[in-house]
């Protein structure tokens, strides 16, 4: 009599057991799981798209779609009422006139342009300048961290709203403007080249520091000459206007993002990891831009998103006392200041740029905290 044999299978945990494979995730990845989870910041994403959209069409909206451009007063007959004060908003004009009968609803929009451009080139240019001045300055210390320390802190406890409107308003006093390259030969050497020859001198210290070779003192040396030749033959004048601007926030902003650089590159190159690149002979300049700027993206990206903002009221804010952009580029400021006026009878002129300037503002400050949860683990939601 046969008797079946039961086939048994592989005991459990043997050599056979198929095993769940576990994925890993990317930098990228967890962070935007821990991003896109916060639904705030993904509003505020989507009006900053919105923003810009407007920003870029401005041009095709004013001429096809309104039929009007951001400064025509061709109208203004029609949209002033019996008393010479600006019409209110109605199915044709939908935010309503200014007092020189200009259509509100396309210098708003023309206005995104204007706060955009400044968010982008002035906050680039400040972070660009600080995160090079803070991470030059954590990394080596010394006597570079020391005057690169004091120079930030000087340029701290200066009044920036009244050095700011010093310089504008000086600009803007003349046709000719500001004398940026010039009057190197003159008793008073002025500011920019005040500037300029620190920029020079903080190249050929850190060039020296970096290398040790002549190189960069003598590259400094050079385009000292070449910048005196210059002066002499083609004086270079800076007006009112948006570049001003720019070059004002840019110029008094980097120390901000300077400390932050500074503060997590004494951190960072203390780790093991900058040891052991050390130890495999890297030089400092591959160190830092290998080794410790990666590390800093993280900070750079977060504080960039924060003061964004800022710049964007502070461009409103010398606009709105005059001194930033001139009356033909469309500023949400300086329809802040032409509406103070005549609030009380024309109050939707300060209605709607202070509606998209808090609206662009509180956008940005939404991304910037939701960037700051998803790149930072530790941080509680």
């Amino acid at each position: 009599m046969s008797q079946a044999v039961e086939e048994v299978g592989p005991p459990i945990g043997g050599p056979e057991t198929e095993l769940e494979e576990v994925e890993g995730k990317s930098p990228w990845q967890l962070f935007w799981g821990r991003f896109k989870q916060d639904k705030v910041a993904l509003a505020g994403v989507a009006v900053i798209v919105l923003l810009i959209l407007l920003a870029v069409s401005a041009p095709f909206i004013s001429s096809t779609l309104i039929g009007r451009g951001p400064n025509d007063t061709s109208l203004s007959r029609e949209m002033l009422d019996d008393f010479g004060l600006p019409t209110g908003p109605n199915s044709t004009y939908w935010f309503g006139a200014d007092k020189a009968g200009r259509d509100l609803t396309v210098r708003v929009i023309y206005g995104a342009r204007t706060s955009l451009q400044v968010a982008l080139f002035a906050t680039g240019f400040s972070v660009a300048i600080g995160v090079m001045m803070g991470i030059v300055s954590g990394f080596f210390g010394g006597v570079v961290d020391s005057v690169i320390s004091r120079s930030i802190d000087i340029i701290l406890s200066l009044p920036l709203l009244l050095f700011a409107i010093g310089i504008a308003a000086t600009c803007s006093a003349t046709k000719e403007g500001c004398t940026v390259i010039g009057n190197v030969g003159m008793p008073g050497l002025g500011v920019a080249n005040l500037i300029v020859l620190g920029v020079l001198a903080l190249i050929a210290a850190v060039g020296w520091a970096l290398t040790r070779k002549l190189f960069y003192p003598a590259l400094s040396g050079a385009l000292l000459l070449g910048w005196i030749l210059l002066s002499l033959l083609s004086p270079f004048h800076v007006r009112q206007g948006l570049g001003l601007v720019i070059f004002i926030i840019s110029a008094f902003s980097w120390p901000y993002i300077a400390r932050i650089v500074r503060g997590n590159t004494l951190t960072i190159r203390e780790k093991e990891f900058v040891e052991a690149a050390r130890s495999l002979g890297a030089g400092n300049l591959r160190i830092m831009f290998k080794e410790v700027l990666p590390n800093l993206v993280a900070p750079i990206i977060i504080y960039s998103t924060l003061i964004i903002p800022a710049n964007i009221i502070f461009e409103a804010s010398l606009s709105f006392l005059g001194v930033g952009v001139p009356q033909s580029i469309p500023s949400w400021g300086r329809m802040l200041a032409d509406s103070a006026r005549i609030l009380q009878v024309a109050p939707w002129l300060m209605l709607f740029p202070v509606a998209f300037l808090i609206l662009t503002t509180l956008a940005f400050n939404l991304v910037g905290d939701g960037l700051r949860d998803a790149l930072d683990p530790r941080t509680g939601r």
